[in-house]
């Protein structure tokens, strides 16, 4: 189990706004990078994306959407297989 899948909460509705997000903590820069560049090769071959925010080790996914469709748990799901 990697370091992110230990400290990462499940995805969960947004407190502010109606999204599906998640939140990522890392150990280093470059692992919190590597994850994102793992995350954008399956956004890009599905041709779907997602917001992202974070800082050195700490990284926040979003999508914005009211009712999460099929696609956004498919790709939700990818997510969590590359941790």
């Amino acid at each position: 189990m990697s370091e992110a899948s230990q400290a990462a909460v499940k995805w969960v509705r947004a407190e502010m706004r109606p999204a599906l997000e998640r939140k990522f903590r890392f150990q280093n820069r470059l692992s919190a990078w590597g994850f994102l560049a793992k995350m954008s090769i399956v956004m890009d071959t599905d041709d779907f994306y997602v917001e992202w925010t974070g800082n050195r080790v700490k990284i926040i996914l979003t999508w914005a959407e009211a009712e999460p469709s099929a696609e956004v748990i498919q790709l939700a799901e990818k997510i969590n297989e590359i941790l």
